[in-house]
């Protein structure tokens, strides 16, 4: 199946950036590194970093983390967390952000069930910029979405590949490619496309 949203810390450039964003600022990816001994079988220390939209980056200590993402304005409370040095966000990571916070709200305006967001900092050079998992409880799909139509295009015959066998099928229009897990009912999908192929 196309590889979905990871979590990850990356070793992606450090650079300051600017705090400006587009749509609301949320955690975009996390990563956490567990440790443990013979003497405790169960985890005794866990450190998360969690990256958010604008590209600001939290370290925090704590087992509690591995359970949920906590919200932005908690990782800049929380006591057990320091700020990092921020990533670089470029104009095309902005853009790829702007359509997929559109997407979201046109989707969720259709009644449909939502999650998922920016890829960032990137987990692997054939993973989308973004993407979202789409349902409403009768089917769904796997929205990726790319920084140009050109990367989209030369990651599709991949895609294909790794949905090949299943009941998936693939579309794409331009930057973003949509995934459906099973043959979509014709609402589900005239409602998923209208809204990602914006």
């Amino acid at each position: 199946m196309l590889a979905l949203a990871g979590a990850g810390c990356g070793s992606t450039k450090r650079a300051p950036v600017a705090t400006a964003r587009v749509g609301p600022l949320q955690v975009t990816s996390s990563g956490c590194a567990v440790s443990s001994n013979s003497a405790h079988p169960h985890p005794i220390a866990a450190t998360c970093t969690f990256v958010l939209s604008d590209g600001r980056r939290f370290r925090c200590n704590g087992v509690a983390q591995l359970h949920s993402t906590p919200s932005p304005s908690a990782l800049e409370r929380a006591r057990g967390c320091v700020a990092l040095t921020p990533l670089a966000v470029t104009p095309k990571t902005r853009a790829v952000i702007a359509a997929i916070d559109a997407a979201r709200m046109c989707m969720t305006r259709k009644g449909l069930r939502v999650s998922g967001g920016p890829v960032f900092p990137q987990q692997s050079p054939t993973s989308p910029d973004g993407e979202l998992i789409v349902g409403n409880g009768h089917g769904g799909a796997f929205v990726a979405f790319y920084t140009d139509a050109s990367r989209a295009a030369r990651l599709e015959p991949e895609v294909r590949q790794n949905t090949r066998g299943s009941a998936a099928q693939v579309e794409r229009r331009g930057a973003v490619t949509v995934v459906w897990i099973h043959r979509p009912a014709s609402g589900l999908r005239d409602a998923v496309l209208s809204c990602a192929f914006a």
